[in-house]
């Protein structure tokens, strides 16, 4: 599928892809094709998302006390709802929502470039107006204490590279971006000017049927949206049929009990077996984007017993180390435990990093492990017992 791959990687390039998965996806196939040629170690290739490379670049920068300091997505969050509470009279006690509006709107500004003040200028109503308010506080805050968001961080490598302040590679590949914005437009312009050699390698658009469709509101779209994947199953018995849906993670149930109104009317009265058939599942961000390792937990039941073993696993911190028979415990990027031994002694024991767990949280006490083996010995496999 990536045939360009091995060309991309045969000398000092680097590829830089429009997101994570794709990364992973791209590390994956270099690996099978290197352990297909009979290799037993290779190099980890430089393959990273858009936001991992900008980091890693900005690390390269040479060291200069004048270097803002970057702060995390969490810490612009604090501010930014310092700010919009400053700017509202009677602020709600939740203002999340509206912090996720003000990230994204100031990260589009910067995106296309767009002068914040002619932003300020023509803001009308008291929406408009209150997000210039916030947003000029923000900017304020940032100036001040010499602090810089990832919205403006292309910006700041744009001016490093052309400073030549900056580690850059030889050649550069840009792999599965449908549109680059302008900001990232004018970095990637001036490491063209510096001498690096980018190759932009075009996405992949495989042939699809598409067809748009209006509904009255959202719950007719998802209803209707069951009716459809009924007509695709059965047109092909045992086929699998796929629905994305726009904030799942806000509120999955409403969409799954909505997806079966048309998927099977009348599944309340129906065997639970039958609503079976419909899975809904949303990905959680992964906390290493180098690793595969995916935790499938329900979090919702987490928050309903704390005292639950996956619970206990979700809000466990790196380093920390709990006892076997309560649960295991997140330690970089393996599972790690102590499990009794027959000296009664504690032996640390370890899973491989690419087990996935999977299940519900019912059967989250039901959890067991098999051939279990000191660490330094061969990778322990993970199950669910039924």
């Amino acid at each position: 599928m990536y045939a360009w791959l091995p060309d991309a990687l045969s000398d000092d390039s680097e590829i830089v892809t429009a997101n994570r998965r794709l990364a992973r996806v791209l590390k994956a196939c270099h690996g099978e094709s290197r352990i297909a040629a009979g290799d037993k170690s290779w190099r980890t290739p430089p393959i990273a998302g858009w936001s991992d490379w900008l980091t890693r670049l900005l690390d390269s920068a040479v060291l200069d006390t004048s270097l803002p300091t970057r702060l995390s997505a969490q810490q612009c969050q604090v501010l930014w709802e310092q700010c919009i509470r400053s700017e509202l009279r009677s602020p709600p006690a939740n203002v999340n929502g509206l912090v996720r509006l003000a990230m994204d709107t100031w990260t589009r500004i910067h995106d296309w470039n767009v002068p914040f003040e002619e932003c300020r200028k023509s803001a009308f109503g008291p929406d408009q107006r209150m997000f210039a308010g916030a947003a000029a506080r923000y900017g304020a805050i940032l100036a001040n204490n010499n602090w810089i968001d990832d919205a403006r961080r292309p910006g700041l490598l744009a001016d490093l590279a052309g400073r030549q302040q900056l580690q850059l590679p030889r050649r550069l590949f840009l792999a599965g971006f449908d549109r680059i914005v302008p900001q990232a437009e004018r970095l990637i312009g001036i490491l063209t000017e510096q001498g690096v050699e980018v190759t932009r390698q075009p996405a992949e658009h495989l042939p699809a049927d598409l067809s748009l469709a209006g509904f009255e509101n959202s719950d007719a779209e998802l209803r209707a949206a069951g009716a459809w994947a009924r007509e695709q199953l059965e047109a092909r018995r045992g086929a699998s049929v796929a629905i994305v849906a726009g904030n799942l993670d806000d509120d999955a149930e409403r969409t799954r009990r909505l997806v079966l109104e048309g998927l099977m009317p009348g599944w309340q009265f129906g065997d639970a077996r039958q609503t079976a058939v419909l899975n809904v599942s949303y990905g959680r961000r992964l906390r290493c984007a180098g690793w595969s390792t995916i935790c499938r937990l329900a979090t919702s039941a987490c928050s309903c017993d704390r005292r639950s073993s996956a619970a206990r696993l979700l809000r466990a911190g790196p380093g920390s180390n709990c006892n076997f028979a309560s649960c295991p415990t997140v330690v970089g990027h393996r599972l790690s435990c102590y499990a009794p031994c027959a000296r009664a002694r504690r032996t640390r024991m370890r899973w491989s990093s690419c087990a996935v767990f999977a299940g519900s949280m019912s059967n989250a006490s039901r959890f067991r492990a098999t051939a279990l083996r000191p660490v330094g010995q061969r990778d322990l496999t993970a199950t669910w017992r039924n």
